[in-house]
């Protein structure tokens, strides 16, 4: 007898709430950033080992905002566990040629402890190449996750 896979509801639901994007009428990106970037950062925080396992499934579909949409509610917890889980997703929405995307994650990865985590060290590979052809604004953001790269131990 096979066991079913836990259902991944709050995947679900922080999808929806990036996709949808609608909050009590306003427009898409107002609503974003008023209240349904809060929404998404609660269901986020709410994370099963399913629903960590189907998002990282699904990202190689997710469109661009999709991604930094996201990205932008990626931020430093006090579970060392969930930062792990945070970390990896990113460095999963890094390994993209929309260079926004790639920016938005390595920025949003200097607020994390990233001392010794697998997968930093190709990252800063592909910014040593992707910096000098970056617009201005990103290669602002992809220096910074250099320098913290740097301080974090990591060969730049």
């Amino acid at each position: 007898m096979m066991t079913k896979a836990p259902k991944a509801q709050r995947y679900e639901e922080l999808n929806h709430n990036i996709e949808e994007c609608e909050y009590e009428g306003q427009a898409a990106g107002e609503a974003w950033d008023c209240c349904v970037g809060d929404i998404t950062l609660e269901c986020l925080n709410d994370f099963t080992e399913a629903d960590w396992e189907m998002l990282r499934r699904e990202l190689p579909t997710k469109s661009a905002i999709w991604k930094r949409r996201l990205i932008s509610c990626m931020i430093d917890t006090p579970d060392p566990e969930v930062n792990l889980r945070r970390i990896r997703a990113l460095i999963d929405m890094a390994d993209t040629d929309e260079e926004g995307v790639f920016a938005d994650a390595v920025s949003a990865l200097c607020d994390f402890d990233i001392a010794g985590v697998e997968g930093i060290q190709a990252l800063i590979d592909r910014a040593r190449t992707m910096t000098p052809c970056a617009e201005k604004y990103h290669q602002v953001r992809i220096n910074i996750f250099m320098d913290k790269a740097t301080r974090s131990g990591f060969h730049v």
